[in-house]
């Protein structure tokens, strides 16, 4: 309970902050995802809804990680 509280914290910290001086670094699909996951997974969870992702193949991504996980969640 305690790690899935953090990992909701952790994702809303950094979908909050402003990222446009963030550099473009290598980062992996699958944790950009998992990411996003947590935090969309704590907003549908009192409606009732089950929120089931694929796991993404395992890709490497040269981008802005807050404003890939913004886009998804959006």
């Amino acid at each position: 309970n305690v790690d899935r509280i953090q990992k909701i914290v952790n994702g809303l910290r950094s979908l909050s902050r402003d990222a446009e001086r963030d550099q473009m670094a290598p980062v992996n699909l699958s944790v950009i995802v998992e990411n996003v996951k947590s935090l969309a997974e704590s907003k549908v969870r009192g409606a009732g809804i089950r929120l089931e992702i694929a796991k993404p193949p395992e890709v490497v991504l040269l981008c802005k990680e807050s404003e890939i996980e913004q886009m998804i969640l959006n």
